[in-house]
């Protein structure tokens, strides 16, 4: 299940409006946000965007964007973030 979407979603207007804006339905963002169904790459980018950020892309395709950046860890022990 994925949380941001399902409370996105709760407003049945911006459901709508979310829907028509990504070129598909309400009820098959319900079936993304209930885990029935996996956005596809563009549709998770869509949703990412025409959400203001709200719903993540990286909450709804993991396997696409990580959500945390890998790590390093240093000689002494300490945890350094990978340079971009």
């Amino acid at each position: 299940m994925n949380v941001q979407l399902h409370e996105y979603l709760r407003d049945r207007a911006q459901a709508e409006r979310l829907a028509l804006a990504c070129n598909t339905k309400p009820v098959y963002l319900s079936h993304i946000a209930l885990g029935h169904r996996k956005a596809s790459h563009k549709l998770a980018q869509l949703i990412h965007e025409h959400s203001g950020g709200q719903v993540p892309k990286e909450s709804l395709r993991p396997d696409i964007w990580p959500a945390d950046k890998p790590t390093n860890v240093s000689p002494g022990g300490l945890s350094e973030s990978r340079a971009a």
